[in-house]
Formats: structure tokens, sequence, C-alpha cells
């Protein structure tokens, strides 16, 4: 079980998360964590959150990210905020310096076991070559975690029908949301 304080690493593309308050200390209230990322990491594709709000602060680095369409720049001290609903890419690091976050989420609906099992997953060697969950997997994780994310390539109310169906198939195939091995047992 994950606690304020703990680090978890990606071996993979050299990323690293320290929680500053888990899950379940804030019951769900909120998910606060450092993300330190290297050059060429962090790199995610735009999406939309659903449910949730993150809130991206800079520290120290400099980042790139996609808020409403717009690519922009990031400078230290600069507090990013994506709403829920609203078209969004994390920040990521194309500079030479590590970029450094503090990234809040609103409520936490899943996130932590996400970074948990993503990291795990690289961790163990079973990510694809880009270092992304396989497909299976990450519409498992994606169907089950309370978070609702929706990815730019296809339209939402077709990932809405449809993600059900194939996180069921993956569930047949052995996929998993969430992983003891991870994230720790499972809060009853």
């Amino acid at each position: 079980m994950a606690k304020s304080g703990d680090r978890i690493d990606n071996p993979l593309t050299g990323e690293y998360i320290i929680w500053r308050t888990t899950a379940e200390e804030s019951k769900g209230a909120e998910l606060v964590y450092d993300q330190f990322v290297p050059a060429g990491g962090a790199f995610n594709g735009e999406h939309i959150h659903l449910n949730f709000q993150e809130k991206f602060e800079i520290i120290s680095g400099t980042g790139t990210y996609r808020l409403g369409g717009v690519t922009q720049k990031t400078t230290i001290g600069q507090v990013i905020v994506a709403p829920p609903k609203t078209r969004h890419q994390n920040p990521y690091n194309l500079d030479k310096d590590e970029l450094h976050l503090i990234i809040t989420v609103t409520p936490e609906m899943g996130t932590q076991t996400y970074f948990e099992t993503l990291y795990g997953l690289a961790r163990d060697g079973k990510l694809n070559a880009h270092h992304e969950m396989k497909f299976w997997q990450l519409v498992v994780v994606a169907n089950d975690l309370k978070g609702r994310t929706a990815f730019i390539q296809a339209p939402v109310w077709l990932q809405v029908w449809f993600l059900p169906i194939f996180s069921f198939i993956g569930h047949l195939m052995g996929y998993q949301a969430r992983y003891d091995k991870y994230s720790g047992p499972a809060a009853k």
C-alpha cells in the first residue's frame, strides 16, 4: 500500500513519481504527487478526462503541453489546469534538463493505480516498443478504473460504448486493471 513519500520508478523512461498525498490518505478526494521527467520523457497523446481535473505545477525544467488544442511551453512556477472534459496533453520534456512537476488529480479516480500498473509493467518488461501499455491491458485499465479518460484518436461516444466490450475480452485474456504486485492488496 503506497503512502506519502514512497517512490515508484519507470526504468524504461527514467521517469519517477514521489507520492505526496495518496488516494487512500485522502479517501479518494485527491492525489498529489511529484513527477520527475528526464529529457524525452512523459510523452502521451492528447486525451480528455470525463470526470476529474488535473493540475500541473511546474517546479523546474521546461516542458511542452497542449490545452484546448493549443501547444505551449511551460515556465517555472506556472500552474496549468485541465478541467474535466477539456482536451489536453500532459507536460512532457523535450529539453535537456529534468522536468519536475507537482500534479494534483481531483478527485483521485484511479490515477494512482494507473501509474503503479504502468511503472510496474515497465519494470517487468511488459510494455510495447513505445513504452506504453499493450492494447488489451490499456482497455482493461481504461474501463475498470473510476477515472474515465477518452483518447482523441476515436470519437468519445464510440469509446464509451465499445470500451466495456473490449475490456471484457481483455479480462478473458487475463489482463487486470490493478495488480497486488504493483499496488499492494486491494482495500476491503
